[in-house]
């Protein structure tokens, strides 16, 4: 569909949704115990009947609404992606209940929702204008709650709009991925920081800001926070000295590792007829409990005659456990990635290089086939796994061309409690010198966006008979 007129699903959001069951039952009481109800709108009905569906947790009665919902006059339209990604969000949800209306107008709606396991968000709703009031936009976003959107709506006045583009700008000119582009970025917010915009909402100001830079040059990974979002990245990251202080200072050398979430990142690890070993990862995520799941996984699956990766639903996370995973699979230290920064690094100036580690299983582990499976919401850090195992010709990827997220990214702080998500360093392969930025990891193998497991799992064996 056509993402300017008709309805597609969108969902915005941090190093991924974790991925695991399914939800449970729908509860449309708010906390306070007054009971919730949508207007009596076209946007509120369209509301409602979404959020009934997401909480029979059922595919086909997702499916339908979608169907039912969508305007597909202009060009084929398949609800299969966009009924996965709701299961993806209730699997990391829990069934969601509608807590509070954040605006409601006669053909759009925003909505507060919490989840059974405690997690937040926020859910825009759009219809068209005429009946049968098709749906027009649907975006889901994590969100910190109540008190978080509510510094989001707080306005943002001329002056503090300034102090916030010529911060951006300075960080952007001087350490952008690419000098010649940060400069473009650096000028547009120069000119925005002389004429800065009436009073408006840190969130409208920092949508405002990252559209305008991503129409300069599309960086996914590029974008200004609003300071509840700017909270909630950086806690997530353990970049947060002191949570009372919206102005705290980030120690010297933070970055974007030592990620703070929920679980280990892991979600299925079964067998397949034909010995197959099947391994889901919903996010790289790293830490002791994490690296402790690692090892019992990949040491259960020594054995297999072949390895499958499912990095279907995984936005990326933390390298360190990339690098982990990447140790059982080569026999001796590989030449799997470099990256370049600005300035180079070294005395030649040149891309710093990434190399494969070894652990006790590496010898007895190489010579197991690997598998990938792949799609649109496989980004970041899952895009670096599958990019690197592939160009080092370990492993087959299979599935459909993933985000295309391709930079490393530093959050760093602005003025007012924002942030500005800086790219500092782009990765290459060694063989061929371009990375994935803006047009994926390209599949050995396409298969349909709405391929079955078993049906990937078919084409894996197809390829062990191959090699045979």
């Amino acid at each position: 569909m056509n993402d300017g007129r008709v309805w597609k699903l969108s969902l915005i959001f941090a190093a991924g949704w974790i991925l695991a069951g399914l939800a449970i039952a729908f509860d449309t009481a708010p906390a306070d115990g007054k009971e919730f109800s949508f207007p009596s709108t076209p946007a509120g009905k369209a509301a409602q009947e979404w959020f009934a569906a997401m909480a029979t947790g059922e595919k086909d009665i997702l499916r339908t609404f979608f169907a039912r919902r969508s305007d597909a006059s202009d060009e084929p339209y398949d609800p299969n992606d966009d009924v996965a990604m709701c299961m993806r969000v209730l699997g990391d949800t829990g069934s969601l209940t509608p807590r509070s209306i954040m605006r409601s107008e006669q053909y759009e709606i925003v909505l507060l929702a919490v989840g059974t396991r405690g997690k937040w968000v926020r859910a825009t709703l759009g219809v068209d204008s005429r009946k049968p009031y098709k749906m027009t936009a649907l975006t889901l976003r994590k969100s910190m709650g109540p008190e978080a959107e509510a510094v989001a709506a707080r306005q943002v006045e001329p002056a503090a709009q300034k102090d916030i583009a010529l911060e951006a700008a300075r960080l952007l000119r001087d350490r952008y991925v690419y000098e010649k582009i940060g400069k473009k970025y650096a000028d547009r917010l120069a000119t925005i920081a002389d004429s800065p915009a009436k009073s408006m909402t840190a969130e409208a100001l920092a949508t405002s800001l990252t559209s305008m830079l991503q129409s300069i040059q599309r960086d996914k990974h590029l974008k200004i926070l609003d300071p509840a979002r700017a909270r909630r990245i950086l806690a997530m990251f353990g970049m947060l000295e002191n949570e009372g202080d919206d102005d705290a200072e980030l120690e010297p050398g933070a970055g974007h590792h030592a990620m703070i979430v929920e679980g280990d990142g892991f979600g299925r690890v079964e067998r397949f007829a034909g010995n197959i070993a099947y391994i889901e990862i919903t996010m790289f995520v790293s830490g002791p409990s994490a690296f402790a799941r690692a090892e019992e996984v990949m040491a259960s699956v020594q054995d297999a005659a072949a390895i499958v990766f499912d990095l279907r639903g995984n936005g990326g996370g933390d390298g360190e456990m990339v690098e982990k995973i990447e140790a059982y699979l080569f026999a001796k230290p590989t030449h799997i990635m470099s990256s370049i920064r600005r300035g180079g690094t070294g005395p030649t100036q040149g891309p710093a290089e990434t190399w494969t580690k070894t652990n006790r299983l590496s010898e007895t582990m190489s010579s197991i086939p690997v598998f990938i499976l792949a799609g649109g919401a496989t980004g970041s850090a899952a895009e670096a796994f599958a990019f690197g195992l592939k160009h080092a010709d370990r492993a087959i990827v299979i599935g459909q061309p993933t985000a295309g997220a391709g930079h490393r990214v530093s959050y760093e702080r602005l003025p007012h409690g924002f942030a500005l998500g800086l790219p500092v360093a782009a990765a290459i392969s060694p063989k061929t010198g371009k990375g994935w930025e803006g047009v994926g990891v390209i599949p050995n193998v396409n298969t349909q966006a709405d391929a079955t497991l078993d049906v990937l799992i078919s084409m894996v064996r197809e390829q062990l008979r191959m090699r045979s």
